[in-house]
């Protein structure tokens, strides 16, 4: 038999035959019970690997000197 998953307002879900909520989609509405829909699940991007820095020799940076003026 073939089920369908209703929702609530609260979140609560439930399951029914189709053959029982089919007839009675209106009576299932003015009590608050809707069709579930499963949210899609967006798959991750893949993190992209950080370029390798060479260890030896790095110029200096710069640090600028914030002055207080009066």
């Amino acid at each position: 038999m073939e089920m369908i998953k209703l929702v609530n307002g609260k979140g609560d879900i439930i399951e029914r035959k189709k053959i029982d909520y089919t007839p009675n989609i209106k009576i299932w509405e003015l009590r608050g019970w809707k069709p579930y829909v499963e949210p899609k699940v967006e798959p991750k991007p893949e993190p992209t690997p950080e370029p390798i820095v060479d260890n030896e020799w790095q110029p200096e940076v710069k640090k600028k000197s914030k002055k207080k003026g009066k």
